[in-house]
C-alpha cells in the first residue's frame, strides 16, 4: 500500500525509552538499520509520550524532514528488527504504530541473528570493543556470603481477621474514590469534525480531552456539537484552549431531546431538567453535578438516580450537604452501575420505613436499650382505653 502524507497515525508505547535502551538503540541497532530508521523509532516513541489523538502524517515528515519513500523504507527496517509493528486500516487510512522496547544489551548479544549482523557491520575488534562498553560489572563472588538481611514478616504474627476486615474496606475504599467511571463519548466522530488546523495538536492534551468529555456529558452535547464549540473556543495565535468559555458557551446550549429506551441515561442536566419541569438549572444545582462528576466520580446513571432519590426526598429541592453526603458513601462503597444505585436507594427506602415506626426504650434493669413497636404499643394503649 502507498503511504500518504494525508493518512492519520496512532501510537501506542507499552513503556518510555530508558537511558539504557538509548544506549541499545545507537550503539547496537544504529550500525544495522542506519540513523535515519533509528530517527524514526525514536521520533515515534517520543511523539507517544504527548500524542493524544490520530494526526497526519504530514507532521511526522516535518519533524523528521524526511520524504515518504525514506520515511516508509526505515520504518520498515525497524519493523524487521520487532521495534515497530505497524497495523493499517484501509476503511479510515490509519495507522497504528506499536512501539517495542529494544532488546537488553544481555539479550541482543545473545540473539543468534542480531549479533551476527552487528559483527558483519562494525567487525570484530568494533564489537569487543562495544561489548565491553556495555557490559555490566558483575564480581567475582566464590568467597563471599550473601548477608543481606531480609524483609521480617512479624506483622502476621499479630494480624487477625478483623484487621484483615479493615484493611479489604480501605483497599475497596481506595478503588471506590481512584476509580473512574466516564461516560462514552465518541471521540472519533468528535476529531471528524475537529481537525488539526482549527483544533491544534497541542490544544489535544490529556487533561483537555477529558474536561471536554466531561462537558459534554455534563449538558447533553453530542461530539459533533462540542467540536464546534471547542473551535470557537481556541485561540489560534496561541493554540490554547480556554475551558473557562468553553464551559460558558456548553451551559447556554440547550440539550436536544433523546429517546433514550432508559431516561436514567440523559445527561445530568437533562434529567434534572426533566424532574424539575425547568429548562434551565440553577447554578448551585449546576455546580453540584459538577461536584458529583470531579470530586466523588460517578458516572451518569448514578448521579441520575442519586437526584431523583434527593429530589423527592426533599420535596423537589436539593440539598447540597445531603446528595454530597450520600454521593461519599457510595463512592466509598463502590455504587458504579444503575443496578447498584437502584438497589441503594430501594434498600434505604426499606431501612428508613422500617426504623421510623420503632423507638428505642431504656431498660432500668440492666442499662441496654431494647426495642419497642411504637405502633403496637400504641394500639394496646387505645385498646385499653377502650376497654
Amino acid at each position: 500500500m502507498n503511504l500518504n502524507k494525508e493518512d492519520y497515525y496512532k501510537i501506542e508505547l507499552d513503556n518510555l525509552l530508558s537511558t539504557n535502551n538509548l544506549s541499545c538503540i545507537y550503539l547496537l541497532y544504529q550500525p544495522i538499520i542506519g540513523y535515519q530508521a533509528c530517527a524514526v523509532y525514536t521520533t515515534i516513541a517520543q511523539e507517544a509520550r504527548h500524542l493524544k489523538s490520530e494526526v497526519k502524517h504530514d507532521r511526522l515528515l516535518s519533524i523528521l524532514g524526511m520524504d515518504l519513500y525514506t520515511f516508509e523504507k526505515s520504518r520498515q527496517l525497524c519493523e524487521e528488527m520487532n521495534l515497530i509493528i505497524t497495523y493499517y486500516n484501509p476503511d479510515n487510512k490509519t495507522y497504528i504504530y506499536h512501539v517495542n522496547s529494544p532488546l537488553t544489551t544481555e539479550e541482543f548479544f545473545a540473539h543468534d541473528i542480531f549479533s551476527r549482523e552487528l559483527t558483519n557491520k562494525i567487525g570484530v575488534s568494533n564489537f569487543e570493543q562495544t561489548l565491553v562498553k556495555l557490559k555490566k560489572n558483575y564480581f567475582e563472588k566464590a568467597n563471599y556470603s550473601n548477608i543481606s538481611k531480609e524483609y521480617h514478616t512479624d506483622i502476621f504474627n499479630t494480624w487477625d481477621n478483623s484487621k484483615e476486615e479493615e484493611f479489604n474496606l480501605l483497599q475497596q475504599r481506595s478503588n471506590a474514590i481512584e476509580k473512574i467511571n466516564k461516560p462514552a463519548f465518541d471521540f472519533d466522530e468528535f476529531y471528524a469534525h475537529a481537525s488539526t488546523n482549527f483544533f491544534p495538536t497541542e490544544c489535544r492534551t490529556r487533561d483537555n480531552l477529558e474536561k471536554i468529555a466531561d462537558i459534554a456529558t455534563l449538558f447533553g452535547i453530542n461530539a459533533c456539537d462540542m467540536a464546534k464549540l471547542v473551535i470557537s473556543s481556541v485561540n489560534i495565535s496561541t493554540n490554547s484552549l480556554n475551558l473557562d468559555t468553553l464551559k460558558y458557551k456548553a451551559s447556554k446550549i440547550k440539550p436536544k431531546q433523546t429517546n433514550h429506551d432508559n431516561p436514567y441515561h440523559d445527561s445530568p442536566i437533562q434529567f434534572l431538567q426533566k424532574l424539575q419541569g425547568f429548562e434551565r438549572v440553577n447554578p448551585s444545582d449546576l455546580n453540584l453535578i459538577k461536584n458529583l462528576m470531579d470530586a466523588y466520580k460517578l458516572n451518569t446513571v448514578v448521579i441520575n438516580v442519586l437526584i431523583e432519590y434527593s429530589f423527592n426526598k426533599n420535596n423537589g429541592s436539593l440539598s447540597s450537604a445531603y446528595v454530597e453526603k450520600i454521593a461519599s458513601n457510595w463512592a466509598y462503597e463502590g455504587i458504579d452501575t444503575f443496578e447498584k444505585a437502584k438497589e441503594k436507594v430501594t434498600f434505604t427506602k426499606r431501612k428508613y420505613k422500617n426504623g421510623k415506626n420503632k423507638t428505642k426504650l431504656p431498660a432500668y434493669k440492666n442499662g441496654s436499650e431494647v426495642e419497642y413497636d411504637k405502633d403496637a404499643i400504641l394500639k394496646r394503649i387505645q385498646a385499653s382505653k377502650n376497654y
